[in-house]
């Protein structure tokens, strides 16, 4: 508390500017103090160590522009921007964080991430990486940076001015403001944390909701996700590391679910297929609707399965279609046991289904062409 008095009337209007720039451009913001920095500065300046009507203009400018460097850094540099080595300054699981905090409220989170810490600072640049609509960022980050940057000095300075000794109250006064600053953080983390075990409704439920999770298939353990949703699909592919060229196999619950992907049951290729189903067997099929690129990733081509193992078949009647990958790194061995698959994947997925050690091969890869059954990959075919 006394180091932020200390700073703010040592580095003045520069120093606190500097500060709310740094917070909000410079992906610095999880150590920053921007909140309590800013409710004391006000609080100083009504006992005229600063002029509150210079000190809100220029933390306002620099707030905003702090995220419009965030918001432009993303958009030039990409996903690439985050692709950096850990450091104190830089936590992937920040970014992770943020991620989630900005596909959960959208264009909102410009606002809202201001009283947030750990997200302010890098959910402009996701904003830019995922091309959002300039005139949308710029407007929400304006409201946001008044109720932020003017909001906070403002307070301070009018409980300045209204209550006296106010210096006798700063320290608890500031202290609750930090800890109402860190609880959304604190939630974030719990909710940020991987489920385990949640039963069939609760893995049903968290699927639907487009969560990606690592569960016993047929085979081995295997990290699933809704196919149908693009945006669960390549979470998949950051979460898994997967080679961006290599589709997936999806599960399936009957072959109905084809028709999905436009491929038709009295195809060919899918007649051909029904001999080897439900089992374990993965049949790749001819997909070429550019709707589905984003699985086929230019293949023209799409590995199915319909399994044998009611307790699966039960989940996919209910979520549909499932993108289902082991539950490894790419080039990495498939986890054995639900221990390794959180060595791999962590907080990063929504939940882990302990099924007991599952020591298998994957499924075994067939394609058809030209009528021709050829083997693309060997590995277990029939259940034990």
């Amino acid at each position: 508390m006394f180091d932020i008095i200390s700073l703010i009337k040592t580095a003045g209007y520069l120093g606190v500017s500097a500060i709310i720039f740094a917070e909000s451009g410079l992906l610095l913001g999880f150590f920053l103090p921007g909140d309590s920095l800013l409710f004391t500065a006000g609080v100083l300046a009504s006992a005229g160590f600063l002029n509150i009507w210079i000190l809100v203009p220029l933390v306002f400018f620099c707030a905003v522009l702090g995220d419009n460097v965030g918001y432009f850094l993303g958009r030039k540099a990409g996903e690439k921007l985050f692709q950096r080595e850990e450091s104190f300054f830089f936590k992937r699981s920040n970014v992770e964080k943020a991620k989630k905090f900005f596909e959960k409220h959208g264009s909102r989170s410009i606002v809202l991430a201001r009283f947030v810490p750990v997200v302010r600072a890098f959910v402009p640049p996701i904003a830019g990486v995922g091309q959002m609509e300039y005139r949308r960022f710029l407007f929400s980050d304006i409201v946001g940076g008044m109720l932020w940057a003017c909001g906070l000095p403002i307070l301070g300075y009018y409980l300045g001015k209204t209550i006296p000794s106010i210096d006798t109250y700063l320290l608890p006064i500031v202290g609750a403001i930090i800890l109402v600053s860190v609880f959304p953080v604190f939630k974030m983390w719990l909710s940020g944390l991987a489920k385990k075990n949640v039963g069939k409704d609760g893995v049903i439920k968290i699927l639907k909701e487009g969560g990606i999770g690592v569960l016993p298939t047929d085979t081995i353990y295997g990290l699933v996700g809704q196919a149908l949703s693009e945006k669960t699909v390549r979470r998949m592919y950051e979460i898994r590391k997967r080679n961006p060229e290599k589709p997936f196999i999806i599960l399936i619950g009957s072959i109905v679910d084809l028709g999905l992907f436009g491929i038709s049951e009295n195809n060919e290729e899918v007649k051909l297929a029904k001999n080897s189903w439900p089992g374990k067997v993965s049949i790749i099929l001819s997909c070429d609707n550019p709707k589905f690129e984003y699985l086929h990733r230019g293949t023209k081509t799409l590995a199915f399965r319909l399994p044998d193992y009611p307790e699966l078949l039960e989940i996919l009647k209910e979520t549909g279609p499932l993108a289902a990958p082991s539950a490894n790194y790419e080039g990495e061995l498939p986890a054995v046991t639900i221990k390794e698959a959180q060595k791999y994947f962590e907080n990063e997925v929504d939940f882990y289904e302990d099924g007991g050690k599952i020591i298998s091969e994957p499924s075994t890869i067939l394609k058809i062409t030209g009528g021709e059954i050829v083997i693309i990959r060997e590995g277990v075919r029939k259940n034990p």
